[in-house]
């Protein structure tokens, strides 16, 4: 599978124009005095399906052809993924199904849902759902959209780096949440052809630290329950994971708890609705606050689908 290049970003960010929107990245005051730095937010949960994760989606099935989106089309998911790909099948009047396992939040089934997508609850992790989805393809001979493993999907993703270099300049670093690797992909892609100067920092949950584990060469390990579902794949995708390799500086895990905090933060000085996989960046910054001292920091805000009672529950818990 061919690695994606900055040409192929700047094409998809063409395909993109009028499906998706160009969301903002603001400075935070509030923030930028806690770190003693220049934080930025870039406020993915502000896009359609309020995830990043339209981007990528929107890539692969505006590229497929006639022939595919005749068949149907089918994914496998958390939620943010399965959003994405509804909302453009949706919109094209493509046939989609999408599995997601039996644990996903509820508001993401149903807001799945309402773009018109078939869902199917199947097992207790993704990597249930995605071979069941894959058995599926098969037997229906429906065309596959990988939430992160592909080309497309990298560049589609890679849009949001292009989308900072454009609306903040001389950025030290980009704090960028990971699971199977596809919006760190491509960020890397798109930031480092443009300024190559800027750090890239990835970050998992502690009770998902498969691509910090792959990234440093170490054996994976069994997943746990985590708030922040959206980045808890089993394994990074090995063509994400050859542009990590090559680009990224660090990735961190850290802890549910921080996690937590972040996103109890996020709401009350910021007033935003952030998912956990979202607040892990910020989470970042709260264990290692000395990194960002002095320097120009773009926390990626990746998406905003959460449980409003998850939500209550650790404003009021905190």
């Amino acid at each position: 599978m061919t690695i994606p290049t900055y040409r192929d970003i700047e094409n998809a960010a063409r395909l993109l124009y009028g499906h998706i929107i160009e969301t903002p990245t603001v400075y935070t005051d509030v923030l930028s005095r806690e770190f003693k730095a220049d934080v930025y937010l870039k406020l993915e949960s502000l896009q359609k399906t309020n995830s990043f994760k339209v981007r990528g989606s929107g890539v692969k099935i505006l590229s497929m052809s006639d022939e595919e989106r005749q068949r149907g089309i089918i994914c496998a998911s958390a939620g943010n993924h399965a959003q994405g790909v509804a909302y453009h099948a949706q919109a094209l009047g493509i046939e989609a199904t999408v599995v997601m396992p039996e644990p996903s939040p509820r508001v993401k089934i149903i807001a799945t849902e309402s773009y018109g997508a078939e869902v199917i609850l199947h097992g207790k992790i993704f990597d249930d759902a995605y071979a069941h989805a894959q058995k599926i393809a098969k037997e229906k001979k429906r065309a596959f959209v990988h939430p992160f493993n592909d080309a497309h999907i990298i560049a589609g993703q890679g849009t949001v780096g292009l989308e900072v270099f454009n609306q903040v300049k001389n950025l030290d670093y980009i704090i960028v949440p990971i699971g199977g690797g596809g919006l760190m992909a491509g960020i890397c892609i798109a930031i480092k052809s443009l300024n190559p100067k800027t750090r890239i920092i990835g970050v998992q949950t502690e009770s998902a630290p498969n691509a910090h584990r792959t990234f440093y060469g170490k054996p994976t390990v069994s997943l746990k329950p985590s708030i922040a579902e959206g980045i808890a794949a089993k394994v990074p995708g090995d063509l994400c994971m050859r542009v990590i390799k090559k680009h990224v500086e660090d990735i961190f895990t850290v802890k549910e708890d921080t996690i937590k905090i972040a996103i109890n933060k996020l709401h009350a000085k910021q007033k935003l609705v952030t998912e956990g996989a979202a607040a892990a960046s910020i989470a970042m910054m709260l264990e290692n606050p000395d990194i960002f001292v002095g320097k120009r920091v773009c926390a990626i805000i990746s998406g905003g689908n959460i449980d409003p009672r998850r939500v209550s529950d650790i404003i009021l818990n905190d």
